[in-house]
């Protein structure tokens, strides 16, 4: 039961951060700034990015199970995903 909720917690906090290393590079913001920013868009669209984060998880698995070679195509889909 506490691992369930330890799930719940990282899924919700990567779904709201999900914006911040983007931010970094892209506005040159620090990083607390960058973290607050994303936490505020990310909060506008939750169920979104709550589904996308989702499915790009079950994405990066299938490709780390493709003998770890599939993970180096399936992460920048969904860097990709997260910046368009």
């Amino acid at each position: 039961m506490a691992f369930l909720i330890c799930l719940m917690a990282v899924f919700y906090l990567s779904t709201n951060w999900i914006f911040t290393l983007p931010l970094i590079m892209d506005k040159q913001m620090d990083f607390l700034a960058a973290m607050q920013t994303s936490g505020k868009m990310a909060e506008q669209t939750l169920c979104r990015f709550g589904f996308d984060s989702f499915s790009w998880g079950l994405l990066n698995i299938a490709g780390l199970l493709a003998c770890c070679v599939g993970i180096f195509f399936t992460i920048p889909i969904g860097l990709a995903d997260v910046c368009v």
